[in-house]
């Protein structure tokens, strides 16, 4: 855990804070960073915002679950 003022509740494991401030973590499986980030979902990463670059902008070849954009720039997730 690093940053500042940041948190554990008692009994949370395979979690990360990976920095910012004011941030607790209250599930397992959850990774966060930023400041005053609160839990939406178990296994997830939660940021205040997050900017992805150098997307593919198709899905040929990518595995399941991978991100890409269309020409619209609207992102897609592969099933």
């Amino acid at each position: 855990m690093s940053g500042q003022k940041n948190s554990s509740k008692p009994g949370v494991v395979f979690s990360a804070i990976l920095g910012g401030c004011g941030n607790t973590v209250s599930h397992a499986y959850a990774a966060f960073f930023g400041k005053g980030v609160s839990y939406v979902v178990d296994s997830a990463f939660h940021a205040n915002n997050f900017v992805a670059q150098n997307m593919p902008s198709t899905s040929v070849g990518l595995p399941s679950g991978a991100l890409w954009y269309d020409t619209s720039n609207i992102v897609h997730r592969v099933p």
